[in-house]
């Protein structure tokens, strides 16, 4: 796993998708699949990518917001199920 790619999206970082089907969609990072030389961010917003099923972007494709929700980070820690109406909740709070 990339050091790199950890450090710029944590878990429970939301992102802006800058390319693809969903370009300018608020997503937020669940997880880093894939090799050092291959690694993506695993995305989901609980509406049209579900969290149990999340999509993988290359890290060139999304954007970083600066806002992290600690909410979804303590979860994925704890390695609790995100619930997609949850995590539809918390995108559109916005970390407030």
């Amino acid at each position: 796993m990339s050091c790199d790619v950890c450090s710029l999206f944590p878990p429970g970082s939301l992102v802006v998708v800058k390319q693809g089907r969903y370009a300018g969609s608020v997503f937020v990072t669940i997880g880093i699949a894939g090799t050092d030389n291959d690694a993506r961010i695993l995305i989901a917003d609980g509406r049209r990518i579900k969290a149990g099923k999340p999509k993988k972007k290359n890290a060139r494709h999304i954007e970083r917001t600066g806002v992290i929700l600690g909410e979804v980070t303590r979860r994925l820690e704890r390695g609790k199920a995100l619930d997609d109406g949850w995590l539809c909740e918390v995108i559109a709070r916005g970390g407030r």
